[in-house]
């Protein structure tokens, strides 16, 4: 597949991505981007596919995103592969963005993020290890023996873990309490204090994540057009593309035809 190079952008990333960060932080399922013609203009800078999806994210344009990420979603485009589970993390494809995350935990741009220890009273995900989560509890029970092993030893290196039904985690707690938290308010009563200050909370960690992963391409493939985009499209793996299958034809995930 080639991408014919017709962009005509007068508009430059940066502000573009300004712009963008004045719209509300990605969290929950939306029912429809913020603004639908910030779609042409997005597609308009021709910057690297990573950054591309990534602006279209913060516009809640999730189908744009995931035609752009579908394309990524094998090694060595591990930067697009994160951005996968960080799609169905606001898609609501809980299990989908758990797996996607485990398949990159050990990766630059994840661990750029999600450190392998406790994160730091600063880091903004260290108030997750204050929060109560039966979710969580049951989701570390449902570890198999490896990986409950694994999560208990001293060596810090992240590794992907396995519960006992198949499904894979990142080693990395943080990862897999800020998931299972923005589950969790899912589900929660709208009406209540906690939920819209948990919301606030797990807003600020859901942008904090999408913006250090927007500087991580941005120091790799830096902003500058990409004539044509069909050099960075991968052949995904037989499980991705089983994966994709599924989502297509199947009734999986939240991309549905």
């Amino acid at each position: 597949m080639t991408a014919a190079f017709t962009g005509e952008s007068t508009e430059s990333f940066d502000d573009l991505y300004a712009h963008l960060k004045t719209f509300p932080t990605p969290l929950l399922p939306p029912g429809k981007s913020h603004d639908p013609k910030m779609t042409d203009r997005i597609a308009s800078l021709y910057v690297h596919p990573t950054l591309e999806s990534l602006l279209h994210i913060l516009n809640l344009d999730l189908p744009s995103a995931h035609f752009l990420v579908r394309h990524m979603q094998a090694a060595p485009q591990h930067e697009g592969m994160y951005i996968h589970g960080l799609l169905h993390r606001i898609e609501g494809d809980y299990d989908n963005s758990r797996a996607w995350y485990a398949d990159v935990c050990t990766t630059d741009a994840f661990t750029s993020f999600y450190p392998n220890n406790t994160p730091t009273s600063t880091h903004p995900l260290s108030f997750l290890f204050n929060l109560p989560s039966p979710e969580q509890d049951a989701l570390e029970n449902d570890l198999d023996a490896p990986s409950r092993t694994s999560i208990t030893s001293s060596e810090p290196e992240p590794r992907i873990l396995h519960t006992k039904a198949g499904g894979k985690l990142p080693s990395q707690t943080s990862a897999r309490y800020f998931i299972s938290a923005i589950e969790k308010l899912r589900r929660s009563s709208a009406s209540s204090q906690e939920y819209t200050d948990r919301k606030a909370a797990l807003e600020k960690a859901s942008r904090a994540e999408i913006e250090a992963l927007v500087q991580f391409c941005v120091d790799k493939y830096g902003t500058e057009k990409v004539k044509d985009a069909s050099k960075v499209w991968v052949q995904p793996g037989e499980e991705h593309r089983a994966m994709g299958e599924k989502m297509v034809s199947g009734g999986e995930g939240w991309r549905k035809f």
